[in-house]
């Protein structure tokens, strides 16, 4: 009766090892259901095309993460079938990276045909069904730096797969009282994110904030600019430069503040210029790509690191810890937050957005700009796009700490969905080094003027 209730289903096996191949065929055949088999990633891009099948089951070993490499090129070229992965490792930095492009399976290796039966009729269920299904099959046991918590518990697999978010109590113990957001900065957002807003609108809020548009008033009066006479007002400050250069001078004189005051531990000037450069830079490849949401790439890329002030400045001690692990064992200090800390600085600079009551697409880009596959799909363009810009930075020597070791490998997901190729962009770096020490120029005059 099983093998008649499947008898419709089809089934694409992408496998380089042709014995996998085989065993894999019958098996499914075995069951009735209908086999195809590619022997590379391009030949299962053009099946999935041409022949529309209900499922894939891949295992590719030519290089490091093959078998993610096909998932994520499928999920880009938009399919949204179940796909089941074969792994040599199964541990929680895998389930984080497939947890947001479901309906996705996962098995350990060596091979066990029964699991893979076992496993099949749940990939049209429930996602997470599947995905749990597949863990529970695989045995899945937390490795040694996967097992413990920051308090010491074992994590479980429910925890392993609800991507260890971090208790709301917790943060707000931890953190106390967040620095807010100042009110014309959030406005600002809101009416920049609005297609119905006009410009006196924007004027009006600067105009209405005496902090703010005296902020904006010594800038454009700067040596910077040179106009021949001084600019007196807001809206004859928007005529000249612009909405968008208003708009990114107020953000940038707001944002400017937090990353004044000494520090032991990080050089926040450095992290601004980095913060600086990666605004940029999203902002550059968002229009070279050609897609939506260029201002919002440049917006979060201005507060994507947020996160990284917060936790020098309430956890200084942790934090510390994090920077000199990061230093002495040359780990990125990515991994060393969440293994000294069990948080993630982008995390919690999503996390401080949605405090802030800024934009989704803001709180989802700053929160995965590390894994911007992990954002919610509509703000997944911007997420790659400040994820890009992160990169364009470093590799232009703007890195926000110093010292420590960053991973320059763009993410596949954001490299396809913005047809982002590393060598062909290089030209873009001295744009992002000359426009960043422009606007830090421009904006040096708000900064001074915090006293």
């Amino acid at each position: 009766m099983a093998g008649r209730a499947n008898r419709s289903k089809s089934v694409l096996v992408a496998a380089d090892v042709p014995y996998t191949r085989m065993l894999l065929k019958q098996a499914l055949e075995q069951q009735e259901w209908a086999a195809t088999t590619a022997k590379d990633a391009h030949e299962a891009l053009v099946k999935l095309q041409t022949s529309a099948p209900d499922l894939v089951i891949i295992d590719l070993n030519s290089f490091d993460n093959a078998s993610e490499d096909l998932l994520m090129k499928a999920r880009i070229a938009g399919h949204r079938l179940p796909v089941l992965l074969l792994c040599t490792l199964l541990d929680r930095d895998l389930l984080r990276r497939v947890a947001n492009v479901a309906p996705v399976g996962v098995l350990t290796k060596p091979l066990n045909l029964d699991n893979v039966k076992a496993l099949l009729p749940a990939a049209f269920g429930p996602p997470d069904q599947f995905l749990r299904k597949g863990i529970e099959l695989s045995r899945y046991r937390p490795t040694t730096s996967d097992a413990k918590d920051t308090y010491g518990a074992t994590q479980t697999v429910e925890e392993a797969i609800s991507e260890s978010r971090i208790d709301e109590d917790r943060i707000q113990k931890m953190f106390g009282a967040m620095p807010l957001l100042p009110h014309v900065v959030a406005r600002i957002l809101q009416l920049s994110g609005s297609d119905e807003s006009t410009v006196k609108q924007l004027s009006d809020v600067v105009s209405n904030d005496p902090r703010m548009s005296g902020q904006l008033l010594r800038i454009v009066n700067s040596a910077y600019f040179g106009f021949a006479r001084r600019i007196a007002t807001i809206p004859e400050a928007m005529v000249i430069l612009g909405t968008q250069a208003i708009r990114n001078l107020c953000l940038g004189a707001a944002v400017s503040s937090f990353f004044g005051g000494k520090s032991r531990l990080l050089d926040r000037m450095r992290l601004w210029r980095h913060s600086l450069a990666v605004a940029t830079a999203a902002r550059k490849i968002a229009e070279r790509a050609g897609v939506a949401g260029a201002e919002e790439a440049f917006t979060a890329g201005l507060l994507h690191d947020f996160g990284r002030l917060a936790l020098e400045r309430h956890l200084s001690d942790a934090y510390s810890k994090a920077i000199e692990k990061a230093r002495s064992e040359q780990v990125t200090l990515l991994q060393a937050e969440v293994e000294t800390l069990n948080i993630e600085h982008a995390w919690l600079s999503g996390w401080m957005a949605a405090k802030w009551n800024l934009p989704g697409v803001l709180c989802q880009a700053m929160a995965y700009h590390h894994t911007p596959e992990r954002a919610n799909e509509t703000d997944r363009v911007v997420a790659a796009a400040v994820h890009l810009g992160d990169i364009l930075a470093h590799l232009g020597g703007l890195a926000g700490v110093e010292d420590v070791l960053y991973d320059v490998e763009p993410n596949i997901y954001a490299s396809g969905l913005l047809r982002f190729d590393l060598d062909e962009v290089q030209d873009i770096i001295p744009e992002v080094q000359a426009e960043t020490a422009a606007l830090e120029q421009q904006l040096s005059v708000a900064m001074g003027s915090e006293g």
